[in-house]
């Protein structure tokens, strides 16, 4: 019999706060439990297992992900929502990393959107169906890094990180410009 009270939303809701407060690579039931106020076996009636609760709030975390970026429309205001989004979430930008599983609608279509996003932001250089492909795989590996060395603290020198992320864009912005055609 499940807990009065818990329910799967519950579940999924501290599991959210607790990536919040301590990240997403410390989620566990074991932590979970116990900021629930229950034994493990109790969360197996509302979860499969720690890895659906971590495609659950995965899923949870792209659409906040999508939720930042939903303002932005240039290869800039997308750089720069998707670094305030980490920033502001970071356990929630780590988990926003996990790979979809594709029979969990919700959270395919919220990479989906982001994916979408990062496409139509690119539109205005020329580039085919392969390049394109390749600018947004570049582009979110440069974030990514970016994001990751400045949540590292690895960026602490006496220029804002925002200039010299607009920087790094320049360059990108000009070899998409000049991206070669395939």
């Amino acid at each position: 019999m499940a807990r009065a009270g818990l329910t799967p939303d519950r579940v999924r809701d501290a599991a959210i706060e607790l990536v919040r407060a301590e990240g997403f690579e410390e989620l566990s039931l074991g932590a979970l439990a116990r900021e629930l106020g229950v034994r493990v076996p109790s969360l197996y009636n509302h979860v499969t297992g720690l890895d659906a609760l971590r495609a659950t709030v995965a899923a949870a975390a792209v659409l906040a992900l999508d939720e930042a970026l939903s303002e932005a429309n240039t290869l800039e205001t997308i750089a720069h929502a998707y670094l305030a989004f980490a920033r502001t979430e970071p356990g929630l930008y780590r988990a926003s990393l996990r790979a979809p599983d594709p029979e969990n609608t919700h959270h395919e279509a919220a990479a989906l959107r982001v994916l979408e996003r990062i496409e139509e932001a690119l539109s205005e250089f020329p580039l085919g169906p392969d390049e394109r492909i390749d600018a947004i795989r570049g582009l979110r590996a440069l974030l990514h890094g970016f994001v990751e060395l400045t949540l590292a603290g690895a960026f602490e020198m006496p220029r804002p990180i925002e200039v010299s992320l607009d920087a790094v864009l320049a360059v990108f912005r000009r070899g998409l410009e000049t991206f070669p055609a395939t």
